[in-house]
């Protein structure tokens, strides 16, 4: 599978369930942890992205 089609596939994710307790073993809150958790798979997506346009 191709990066572009890799991106296609990503935007399908509307949500992200967090592992809160794998938050918290990080001493995170479980609003940080989700907070981290989808900035995480949103900045996948844009380095996937500048990666496709090399």
């Amino acid at each position: 599978m191709d990066i572009k089609e890799i991106i296609k596939n990503l935007e399908l994710i509307i949500d992200v369930t967090p592992d809160y307790v794998q938050g918290r073993r990080r001493g995170l809150t479980d609003d940080e942890t989700e907070m981290i958790a989808r900035k995480a798979v949103y900045e996948a997506i844009e380095a996937l992205e500048k990666l496709e346009k090399r």
